[in-house]
């Protein structure tokens, strides 16, 4: 075996000492110093990550200013994970749903206490998941007090509970933006969690 083979063998992280070899490195892309296409005896790794655009949908206004600044914290922060936008409707009606132009392959995600659970990891794991996936867009939907018209709950492919505790719905949306923002900071390893 050459040098440059033992080289790119070390690399994808084969071993002669086993009879079948295994790979390492997943989804790591291999560039060259100089932009040659040689990489010569010193390759280095990138990475890419995709980035997903969440929507977070409520129907109602936040009238609280605490939960309206609270919120608006969390999504300062969470732009440096991810693309974020918040709509705020009035009404669910009909007039106000088209409006929304959902995209059709986006993950629709309902807020319902009958949902499924998750832990702060398992929420960052599926967050993760998602957007490894590929997803382009993440719709986060949170009701208010009466909850969320047939129309609107027709378009959620997923529910999840926040919790098992009833709330107030402005409340919920603090919890949900600051989970969304824990989950990206346990993603990237981020001290926040702790």
């Amino acid at each position: 075996m050459t040098a440059s083979q033992g080289r790119s063998q070390a690399l994808l992280g084969f071993s002669e000492r086993r009879e079948q070899p295994y790979l390492c490195l997943v989804l790591v892309f291999f560039q060259c110093r100089g932009g040659s296409r040689a990489c010569g005896t010193r390759p280095y790794l990138t990475t890419r990550i995709h980035k997903v655009k969440i929507r977070l949908i409520m129907l109602g206004k936040t009238r609280r200013e605490e939960a309206r600044a609270m919120v608006n914290d969390y999504v300062e922060r969470i732009q440096h994970y991810a693309e974020i936008e918040i709509s705020e409707l009035r009404d669910a009606g009909p007039a106000a749903l088209r409006k929304l132009k959902l995209d059709p392959s986006a993950t629709v995600v309902l807020l319902d206490a009958a949902g499924k659970q998750f832990t702060s990891q398992q929420f960052a794991r599926w967050l993760g998941d998602l957007r490894d996936r590929g997803a382009r867009e993440l719709v986060f939907l949170c009701g208010d007090a009466e909850g969320f018209p047939a129309e609107l709950r027709a378009t959620a492919k997923q529910k999840i509970a926040l919790s098992t505790l009833t709330m107030p719905h402005e409340f919920a949306r603090v919890l949900l933006a600051e989970q969304i923002y824990r989950a990206f900071a346990i993603l990237a390893g981020h001290p926040y969690p702790k």
